[in-house]
């Protein structure tokens, strides 16, 4: 009896040390199956981080090149304006003056008087009164005080519309370029500063930081205010 109990308790012993090793070998099974669980979450996180860091990239690389391509443009504008500019004051200055230069002296009229004691003079003994009479003296029509024919002027006679500013003042230059509402100079973005002293909203926020001087008037900027509608 001792013997079957003594092998009962060693087969017992033997059955929970199986057991055990059986629940220690599935608790290492289960760990490692966690480990691996949080190894591949933690490279699927990776992956989405760079996948993320990558399009934040390329997205600020696209925004840049947008606003170079804006810069670019604006500043293209900015140069053909003020050619424009440039240009249309200097036909202007050139028109001014020349409507400022003085006009040429008449030509003057040589006398065809003869010397003293001629047949004109001889002529004059005609009398105020032989009308149609050569060398009739005054009544003579068609014959000048001298006894020559009158000679019309050679001087262009103008008006003040054709004269225009003879002041020899520069005129104010104008810009042909722009809408009511968007800028005269880019001509792409509304009409949204305002220059001080002068008071001309004729600018976006874009070029307003590029221009020192009005691009309407010319006169220098000391600040450029932002209009608020209401």
């Amino acid at each position: 009896m001792r013997l079957a109990a003594e092998r009962a308790a060693a087969e017992a012993k033997t059955a929970t040390d199986r057991a055990q090793a059986a629940a220690e070998e599935r608790a290492a099974a289960a760990e490692q199956d966690r480990a691996a669980a949080e190894q591949a979450a933690e490279e699927q996180a990776a992956a989405a981080e760079q996948a993320a860091a990558t399009a934040e990239r390329a997205a600020s690389e696209l925004a840049a090149a947008e606003r170079a391509a804006e810069d670019r443009n604006v500043d293209e504008a900015v140069a053909r304006s003020m050619t424009s500019l440039q240009a249309d004051e200097e036909r202007r200055h050139t028109a001014a003056s020349s409507a400022a230069a003085p006009a040429a002296p008449p030509p003057t009229c040589h006398s065809s008087r003869p010397a003293n004691g001629g047949p004109s003079r001889a002529g004059r003994g005609g009398g105020r009164g032989g009308r149609g009479v050569p060398g009739g003296g005054r009544g003579g029509s068609g014959v000048g005080r001298d006894g020559g024919a009158a000679v019309p002027s050679a001087q262009p006679v103008l008006t003040l519309a054709d004269a225009g500013d003879i002041t020899g003042r520069i005129p104010v230059p104008e810009s042909t370029i722009g809408g009511e509402t968007t800028c005269i100079v880019c001509m792409a973005h509304p009409k949204s500063h305002i220059a001080v002293p002068c008071g001309h909203q004729c600018v976006c926020d874009i070029c307003a930081e590029r221009m020192q001087d009005c691009p309407y008037c010319r006169a220098p900027v000391q600040q450029w205010m932002h209009a608020r509608l209401v």
